[in-house]
């Protein structure tokens, strides 16, 4: 019964905390924006969900996510929420069967979900199109808010942590 009362106080710190990362980065008041480089905090959320608890947890979490974005994202429908889901199921998938579970595997799971994510993005809203833009976009804004994204793996592992070092009081 304990660890039940564990698992869903882990639940109610998860969404705290993914509903913090999705308010800071759909405001206007304070922005983590540098440069032209603008992080997606929800990958990098996405992934510790499923480092910590598997791929189907990171399914969830990468579908629940996906769907609150596009429900503000102003991209293609359903863009967020497909590629997220995949980004959770592959990367608990990759990191159960292939890599260890330390935080440089975390680094690289986080480097390679960003790329994917931003090179996805790239290939559909910019290339595909045909927009005379898409070069600048791919070097000036993809590649570095890539890069960004990844590094918020570090704290959100140190998270991840402390989220699983919670204890319903006896």
């Amino acid at each position: 019964m304990t660890n039940q009362k564990n698992h869903y106080l882990h639940i109610i710190c998860y969404v705290a905390f993914f509903s913090l990362l999705f308010l800071i980065n759909y405001n206007d008041l304070f922005t983590l924006k540098i440069a032209n480089a603008s992080p997606m905090l929800l990958v990098p959320a996405v992934i510790t969900v499923s480092f910590y608890y598997g791929e189907w947890r990171g399914f969830f979490a990468g579908l629940i996510s996906g769907i609150f974005i596009d429900g503000v994202a102003s991209n293609i429908a359903g863009f967020n929420t497909i590629l997220l889901m995949l980004i959770g199921l592959i990367s608990g998938l990759v990191i159960t069967h292939l890599f260890n579970r330390n935080i440089y595997s975390a680094c690289v799971l986080s480097l390679i979900a960003s790329v994917i994510y931003f090179g996805a993005k790239w290939l559909i809203e910019y290339l595909f199109i045909g927009s005379a833009d898409a070069a600048n976009y791919l070097l000036f804004y993809a590649a570095p808010s890539a890069v960004y994204t990844a590094l918020f793996i570090i704290p959100f592992y140190y998270v991840g942590i402390l989220i699983n070092k919670i204890k319903y009081p006896q």
